[in-house]
């Protein structure tokens, strides 16, 4: 009896100290995001606003890391107060919008270009609605809207397989839309920009056994390390014209 309690005290434990780690990379991801929407001057704005760009990911991953095990009511509730949250959102961005245009005396033309079907494409494929900083509520939305359906048929192991081809698809269509200086918002659909993280996440949590043996915060170190690659495929972009170049 002893024993079986010392060992809930130790998952106990290891759980906590998880959740602790994974909310310091959060308050760090928090940071990431205000660096992301701050210019700062010259080169060295240049490298903040490149380093800070792991924060996104990693708020992908750590969603995918708490939807391990997770049944579909749980994943539809989840799903249900992202929705809240994008609908309260889109209005305010709306009204905004609308106060903007009609300052301006061209109202008309913000309703002309908002009931476009064109519109409607972008929110759903490429994540652009109404504003730019809504996107990653529409991606994670759109992500959990897919895994629901994962879940609800049990094929959680099988999506995971798609990890490589969807880390693969990601790195090719930033690396062309970069290189041909196509918007950042025609990268921005969620199956390469948040599902990959996203799986990921789960797939830490699924294996969490194997990192179980060291300290907690190679966690910390793992999600950091993994939430850089948007930092390396813009190295990699610039290593690649500067070869063109030579």
């Amino acid at each position: 009896m002893e024993n079986s309690s010392n060992i809930v005290k130790y998952e106990y434990g290891q759980i906590a100290e998880k959740i602790y780690v994974l909310n310091i990379l959060k308050c760090f991801g928090c940071i990431g995001v205000v660096f992301i929407h701050v210019n700062f001057p010259g080169l060295f704005g240049s490298v903040v606003e490149r380093l800070s760009r792991f924060a996104v990911p990693v708020f992908f991953m750590i969603s995918g890391f708490f939807a391990f095990d997770k049944n579909e009511l749980i994943i539809k509730r989840r799903l249900k107060k992202i929705l809240k949250i994008l609908f309260v959102g889109s209005v305010l961005y709306f009204i905004q919008n609308v106060f903007s245009y009609a300052f301006r005396g061209v109202l008309n033309e913000f309703f002309i270009h908002f009931f476009q079907l064109k519109i409607l494409f972008m929110a759903f494929v490429f994540c652009n609605w109404l504003a730019s900083v809504l996107w990653y509520l529409i991606a994670m939305a759109e992500t959990y809207a897919l895994w629901y359906f994962v879940v609800k048929h049990n094929k959680e192991n099988k999506f995971l397989s798609a990890i490589p081809f969807l880390f693969s698809l990601m790195i090719i269509l930033n690396l062309i839309c970069d290189s041909l200086n196509i918007s950042w918002v025609f990268h921005t659909n969620f199956m390469t920009e948040a599902m990959p993280y996203f799986l990921l996440g789960y797939l830490i949590h699924k294996h969490k056994f194997i990192l179980v043996k060291y300290h907690m915060y190679y966690y910390f170190l793992l999600f950091f390390f993994w939430g850089g690659l948007p930092f390396c495929q813009k190295l990699l972009k610039h290593l690649l014209i500067s070869r063109v170049l030579e």
